[in-house]
């Protein structure tokens, strides 16, 4: 008898602790696999993925309704009840929530490195500037299935506002973007894409066009050679690009086949060009000339037009600047 009352007592002691625990400081009951850190103070659910692995996640508050706490940095939606309920959906979705642990600046490598035999040096030498960018900056280093639409279209304004970057630069920067996260939704790694809304070309500096003289690439102007100018025909021919690149630490130049078969065209020249043409040719300085390479080493090309104080042939980052 004496037994059983002290085994009722103890019973109902745990009860009452656990009632305590399951309890924040604010009194509210927390709901199963939610927990309060006194030493942190952060809320901690603990969940089973899909594939039945122990997951945590963290806030700075329950609810969406909670003030954040002084110096914290923790943007709207990101109470614990929220994620909550976003990896609930995302687990009855069948969605990989630990593949959605990756950092966006990952999913990019791994979308570029699948892509990397099937583009030309141009566009890997885009994918390599964005790639490093995004190691940097904090976007890049967000897991993939935290980033919402909302935030996505707030960053790239930030791009323009604060980082000075044009409309050009962030084309570019979702070109990679977009289809790396609509791989992730193919995958069921996130359930939405976020960075698939139309970029605004008015809003981010785009609005200018420029006015086109030569119908030339800049990477094409700078692979022209004096045998690429027919004088009898009055057209300019457009063969190839010149390019610059960093190879092991060190800058090469190279040439590079036309983006398309119709990128093999002739230009037509009128009156003033052909003269300024004539100009160049017959000024051009004399300089030890290099044969330049394309990247399978099956194709040269020496004699650029344009060439600078140095005797170096002249790039478009050369021109830009």
């Amino acid at each position: 008898m004496i037994l059983d009352i002290i085994l009722l007592l103890y019973s109902e002691e745990r009860e009452k602790m656990a009632n305590d625990i399951r309890k924040d400081p604010k009194g509210r009951k927390l709901k199963a696999g939610e927990t309060y850190e006194e030493k942190t103070g952060r809320y901690r659910y603990q969940y089973q993925d899909a594939a039945g692995r122990r997951r945590s996640v963290y806030s700075w508050t329950l609810t969406a309704n909670d003030t954040v706490p002084k110096g914290v940095n923790q943007k709207y939606g990101e109470s614990l009840r929220e994620k909550e309920r976003l990896i609930q959906e995302q687990i009855m979705n069948g969605i990989d929530t630990a593949a959605g642990n990756q950092s966006v600046y990952m999913l990019m490598k791994r979308y570029t490195d699948l892509k990397w035999k099937d583009v030309k040096e141009t566009t890997r030498n885009g994918y390599r500037t964005q790639l490093n960018f995004m190691q940097y900056d904090p976007m890049g280093q967000r897991r993939i299935r935290d980033v919402g639409p909302v935030e996505a279209e707030e960053w790239f304004q930030q791009l323009h506002d604060k980082q000075g970057k044009g409309y050009s630069t962030l084309c570019t920067l979702r070109g990679i973007l977009r289809p790396a996260f609509q791989m992730a939704k193919r995958n069921r790694w996130v359930m939405d894409n976020p960075f698939d809304f139309p970029l605004n070309k008015k809003r981010y500096g785009g609005s200018e066009t420029r006015e086109a003289h030569t119908g030339l690439r800049i990477s094409e102007f700078c692979g022209l050679t004096a045998e690429d100018i027919d004088f009898k025909d009055h057209v300019i021919h457009v063969r190839r690009q010149l390019l610059r690149l960093h190879d092991g630490g060190k800058m090469i130049l190279y040439i590079e086949t036309l983006k398309t078969e119709n990128g093999y065209r002739a230009v037509p020249m009128l009156p003033d060009v052909e003269e300024t043409f004539r100009k160049v040719i017959a000024n051009r300085p004399k300089i030890q000339e290099k044969t330049v390479w394309n990247e399978d080493h099956t194709e040269c090309a020496t004699g650029f037009l344009w060439v600078d104080r140095n005797g170096n042939y002249e790039v478009a980052p050369s021109l830009n600047s």
